[in-house]
């Protein structure tokens, strides 16, 4: 009787990349179908019959652990023309979650720029500071005893851009607090701050 050949490599750290990777693409259950699967992204026919393929192509291209797959087209399938090897620091700035900012006109990720400016020890004092809406002048510059003291108000600020009149208006204009943000070009929090009174009270107040 003819026994069935495995591949061996269901306890490599690559099988279960591989596995993930077609998890998240074909699988509605997945936490990260969404962003994955749900946004039509897909592995190639090569790479989803058989381990094997996948397998070489990262060994084949320098795969080794503390290394990672990376898509070089975030909006493209898992494929060898759009995939390569690099490390976690480079995988994650390529990811759709990536937290950027605006510097001279061009968007970057606020970890690449930080580092470019040698201030990556305070990424997540600067990205909490952005995260309630500081101008990412004074998020830099800015004593750390001033974090959470007050929001600041700049022409910058997404809060300062509406006017009253602004928000007397999206009290009763419907709409998801995301589509109004987007109108208003403010974030949605901002929408859902002045809807349910906690900022612009002179505009619930009438």
């Amino acid at each position: 009787m003819k026994t069935r050949k495995t591949h061996g490599l269901s306890n490599h750290r690559l099988y279960n990349v591989w596995r993930s990777m077609l998890d998240r693409c074909n699988n509605p259950k997945n936490d990260g179908y969404r962003i994955y699967g749900g946004r039509g992204i897909s592995v190639c026919k090569e790479w989803s019959c058989s381990v094997v393929p996948f397998y070489n192509w990262a060994i084949e291209n320098g795969w080794e652990q503390g290394l990672t797959i990376d898509r070089i087209d975030g909006n493209g399938n898992y494929c060898p023309q759009n995939c390569r090897v690099v490390t976690q620091k480079i995988n994650s700035r390529n990811k759709e979650s990536t937290f950027c900012v605006i510097v001279n006109g061009a968007k970057i990720g606020l970890a690449q720029y930080l580092e470019d400016i040698n201030r990556i020890k305070d990424y997540f004092l600067i990205k909490s500071r952005l995260d309630y809406g500081w101008p990412l002048e004074k998020a830099l510059n800015l004593p750390k005893g001033t974090v959470f003291k007050k929001r600041c108000k700049s022409e910058n600020s997404p809060r300062s851009k509406l006017t009253n009149k602004q928000a007397i208006k999206i009290v009763s204009e419907k709409g998801s607090f995301r589509t109004l943000a987007k109108k208003y070009g403010v974030t949605h929090k901002v929408i859902m701050n002045i809807k349910s009174g906690k900022t612009y009270t002179d505009a619930t107040g009438l």
